[in-house]
C-alpha cells in the first residue's frame, strides 16, 4: 500500500479554504494523507485540525470530484492523451468556495498554478447554464458516478 503525506498548501482545495477562513488551523499543522492499495482505490483525509475541519475538507472534496449537478462555478480543464486527443473535464467548485466570485477566482488561480490549464465558469449566465448542461453530460466524473463514497472510519 502506498501512503503520501503531502503538506497542505500543496493543494488548490485546501489554501483556498484557508484562504477564505473556512479552516482556521495553521497550515504548518494540516496534512493530507493519501492511501492507495493493490486495487487502486484512493482514500484521503486531513490530519491535524478539529473534526469540523476535517468534515469541511472531505464534503469539499466529495464536490470536486463527484458529478456536476448545480454549481455556482464551474471549472473546466482540457487534457491531452499523447497530444492526439483532446478531452475537457468539468468540475464543480465547492459550494462554501463557490458563494463568492473573489473565492472562486482565487481557487482557479491555484487550480491553475498546481493542477494546470483551466477556465472558470459562472453557471447563472445563459452562456453558464449551456455548459452546465453539456459538464453534466460530458463530465469525467459521471463515469465513475458510483465509485465515490465517503467513509467515516474511527481509528
Amino acid at each position: 500500500m502506498l501512503i503520501l503525506t503531502l503538506q497542505l498548501p500543496n493543494f488548490a482545495l485546501s489554501t483556498s479554504l484557508i484562504k477564505n477562513k473556512i479552516i482556521h488551523t495553521h497550515h504548518s499543522k494540516l496534512f493530507v494523507l493519501s492511501e492507495v492499495n493493490n486495487q487502486g482505490t484512493i482514500y484521503c483525509h486531513l490530519e491535524g485540525g478539529t473534526t469540523y475541519e476535517k468534515s469541511v475538507f472531505i464534503k469539499s472534496l466529495q464536490e470536486v470530484l463527484s458529478t456536476v449537478d448545480n454549481p455556482r462555478y464551474l471549472i473546466i480543464r482540457k487534457s491531452f492523451f499523447l497530444n492526439l486527443f483532446s478531452q475537457k473535464d468539468y468540475h464543480s467548485l465547492p459550494e462554501n468556495i463557490g458563494r463568492k466570485k473573489q473565492s472562486a477566482e482565487y481557487f482557479e488561480m491555484q487550480w491553475e498554478n498546481l493542477v494546470g490549464a483551466c477556465k472558470l465558469v459562472y453557471t447563472r449566465t445563459i452562456e453558464g447554464r449551456k455548459l452546465l448542461l453539456k459538464s453534466k453530460i460530458h463530465s469525467l466524473a459521471s463515469e465513475f458516478e458510483k465509485k465515490i463514497e465517503r467513509i467515516n472510519v474511527w481509528k
